[in-house]
């Protein structure tokens, strides 16, 4: 347990540190919430010298693990019949909303990998974009089409 809570020690002296140098708004409970930062850390099993590029990897790499199913709900394999029939439930506007998440999805997913090559400060600017859209649109659509598709499937449930 001793290990544990100094990890855990170590990663908010390490955020307090970069939040300071960086100058985001992004709280710790605020990443917390969105990059399961204290998970991230005690599997790693350490804070890394570049604490920032851990960070934004984790959520970066959190929303970009939706891309294949959100491509999936619009672009379904025919093989697929739980993406398949999933799919035809699907308006065009909303197939076109979901297609402007996965734009969206990878506007940081190469912003990140572009920042990774370079000396910037616009990391800490970064951390709050990415943090703002995974709490807001992100979430609010990821939300409104599971409870969408879980109805769905209540439904073809009780026409059993």
């Amino acid at each position: 347990m001793e290990r544990k809570e100094k990890l855990l020690e170590e990663l908010k002296t390490e955020f307090a540190k970069l939040k300071k140098d960086l100058g985001f708004k992004s709280s710790y409970e605020d990443l917390e919430k969105v990059g399961f930062i204290e998970d991230m850390i005690l599997t790693d099993g350490y804070v890394s010298p570049n604490f920032s590029r851990q960070l934004i990897n984790r959520i970066s790499e959190k929303v970009y693990s939706w891309v294949s199913v959100l491509h999936s709900w619009i672009m379904p394999n025919p093989q697929d019949m739980i993406y398949s029939a999933e799919a035809k439930k699907l308006s065009q506007e909303e197939k076109q909303e979901i297609y402007q998440l996965i734009a969206k999805i990878m506007y940081f997913v190469r912003k990140s990998k572009r920042l990774s090559f370079e000396e910037t400060s616009e990391e800490g600017k970064f951390i709050d974009e990415l943090t703002e859209f995974d709490r807001g649109e992100f979430s609010e659509i990821m939300k409104k089409y599971h409870k969408k598709f879980e109805s769905f499937w209540e439904d073809k449930e009780e026409q059993e």
